[in-house]
């Protein structure tokens, strides 16, 4: 089902035809005669994908390259970091304060989420990178040691 549209001469911008706009200038402007241009329906312009569990699971298993560029550092921490809420209650349940650096609030997770209740429990890099830029965008000053000496001790050294 494909949907019409026409110039509005007031705006230049395309109306839906039977639209209320449509309705209001068809009449004052003769749009009936007016050319008319044609748009896929939404529901065929996109569509939806639905991912199933296999592959995000797959996804969560490729291994990260590390590479040059913008983001390098902390390529893939946002599907591995866990989410605020049940992620991050099953993370300090299961692996301790260790894994935050604000463990009182669960704030700034340094270790990747578990997954179907597994966790590594193991400071990722990619984590401490991603702590470290929020650190010193939200200006948490009291992180900024703790933060260099993680890095130092755990990813500097490979």
């Amino acid at each position: 089902m494909d949907i019409e549209y026409v110039k509005n001469p007031e705006t230049n911008r395309y109306i839906k035809v039977d639209g209320p706009t449509y309705q209001r200038l068809k009449d004052q402007y003769h749009l009936q005669t007016s050319k008319r241009y044609t748009k896929p329906a939404p529901s065929q312009r996109h569509s939806m994908q639905t991912i199933s569990d296999q592959q995000i699971k797959a996804m969560l298993s490729m291994p990260v390259v590390p590479s040059e560029g913008r983001g390098s550092r902390t390529r893939g921490w946002s599907l591995d970091a866990p989410q605020r809420g049940l992620d991050r209650h099953l993370l300090r349940d299961k692996c301790g304060d260790r894994c935050f650096l604000i463990p009182e609030t669960e704030g700034f997770p340094i270790c990747p989420r578990c997954v179907e209740g597994q966790c590594q429990c193991q400071i990722d890099c990619r984590g401490v990178a991603a702590a470290k830029i929020r650190a010193h965008q939200h200006k948490y000053t009291n992180l900024y040691d703790v933060i260099e000496q993680i890095e130092q001790e755990k990813c500097n050294s490979r």
